[in-house]
């Protein structure tokens, strides 16, 4: 801890491992992120409105703007491609989700899902209107009046798999997270046309993450990871701040990351599932907010606000 301020009503008030204005020192400021006493230089990745939904996978990772754009940027020299600016923007655009030749987006309440051609860029709106969605590689999964559907070709057949109220919870490239309503609430894992139940439903589910072999399920006070062996038991979050300041949180399976910010100060805290409080705290300029975070690096949009000018930029973790 650092005595930065020169106030006497907040003592040592900055931790020098990770406050990006007192990094190590105080009054040192870094340019990037701070972690563990030392400073990393940001990268400029995109300049194109705040971040909205990212996905991964073997290309490289896609962004979700602003503007209505879905970028997709190399992992490694983090170029970006622009897929395509002609997404319709009077849905609230806020998820994505990859079959094996198309990006879907959606948003808000009854979205009518678009469809991105990998190869083309093309955007073509789905004829149905759904109450959820997801898609894996298998195909996609959305919600209506009759029921939960499947469809695993463009301008296939669909096929209902449950008459049962249900609810797309999180979508991944192996599997999609069903949760049933009525006549009980329960969780279930789909591949295909093959619905495996999990168990119950947890309480209070406010958000859920999917990664490659399991989900991670949140509410304001705990995180409950699920995977095809069962759900396991929940995980105790004491500062429940984090959750509700939170922007885009990140799950990789074992860890969950989110940012918040703490006496003007913008920083990332991951917390390792299974283990008693943080694991690791990222210090990032401020007003930044988290948008993905990956073994290498750190990724950010800044400044937000203004959400029409946010950049996003890129900082190695050490």
């Amino acid at each position: 801890q650092g005595e930065c301020d020169g106030t006497l009503q907040t003592v040592c008030e900055s931790d020098l491992d990770w406050n990006a204005r007192n990094c190590g020192a105080c009054s040192r400021t870094c340019d990037g992120a701070c972690a563990q006493s030392e400073c990393s230089l940001e990268e400029p990745v995109f300049e194109g409105g705040e971040a909205l939904a990212v996905l991964a996978d073997e290309r490289g990772y896609y962004f979700l703007t602003f503007h209505g754009q879905l970028v997709r940027v190399d992992p490694v020299w983090a170029e970006p491609q622009v897929l395509t600016s002609n997404l319709d923007l009077s849905e609230s655009l806020d998820s994505l989700a990859r079959t094996e030749d198309s990006i879907y987006v959606w948003g808000g309440i009854w979205p009518i899902p678009q469809r991105v051609a990998l190869d083309s860029g093309e955007v073509v709106s789905e004829a149905f209107t759904a109450s959820s969605f997801g898609a894996s590689r298998a195909g996609i999964y959305y919600e209506d009046e009759q029921g939960l559907w499947f469809r695993a070709k463009v301008g296939g057949k669909a096929t209902l798999l449950s008459t049962q109220a249900s609810n797309v919870l999180c979508s991944s490239a192996s599997f999609v997270l069903i949760e049933t309503n009525w006549p009980d609430s329960s969780l279930y894992f789909a591949r295909g046309t093959k619905l495996t139940r999990i168990g119950a439903t947890p309480d209070y589910v406010q958000r859920a993450l999917c990664s490659t072999d399991a989900a991670l399920l949140l509410n304001d006070e705990q995180a409950v990871r699920v995977s095809e062996a069962g759900v396991e038991p929940p995980a105790t979050i004491a500062q429940r701040r984090y959750l509700a300041q939170q922007s885009l949180p990140v799950f990789d399976g074992t860890s969950f990351s989110l940012s918040y910010e703490h006496r003007g100060h913008a920083n990332v805290r991951t917390f390792l599932l299974g283990s008693p409080g943080d694991t690791s705290i990222v210090g990032l300029p401020n007003s930044a907010r988290l948008v993905h975070r990956d073994a290498n690096y750190v990724w950010y949009n800044a400044p937000d606000p203004p959400r029409l000018s946010a950049q996003l930029k890129r900082a190695r973790l050490p």
